[in-house]
């Protein structure tokens, strides 16, 4: 029973395909995430306090969706460009605290 479901799980690991290769329009919508990013980062690190915690839970959602990209190709640059929008997430977050204190 054992050695048959390990049998059934690596056919289906061998199985599935590989993501596709990142196209030009995948990294035109990251580039639109980050732009998006941009945008707000001057309101995150400056604006008034309600709008900051706003503006840094969009970019976070702006994060997210270069993510969710990314994991759907294989290419190396784009899976880094996830990272930058992660660390930028959090950044943007850690400046919107500010609000809190």
């Amino acid at each position: 029973m054992v050695r048959s479901l390990a049998l059934c799980l690596l056919l289906v690991a061998c199985g599935s395909s590989p993501p596709p290769p990142a196209t030009h329009a995948h990294f035109e919508a990251i580039q639109r995430q980050e732009a998006r990013q941009d945008e707000l980062e001057r309101s995150v690190l400056e604006g008034p306090c309600p709008q900051a915690a706003a503006d840094a839970d969009e970019s976070c959602a702006a994060a997210a969706r270069v993510c969710e990209i990314s994991e759907g190709v294989d290419d190396r640059d784009a899976a880094l460009r996830c990272e930058r929008a992660r660390e930028r997430c959090e950044g943007h977050r850690a400046s919107a605290r500010r609000c809190h204190e």
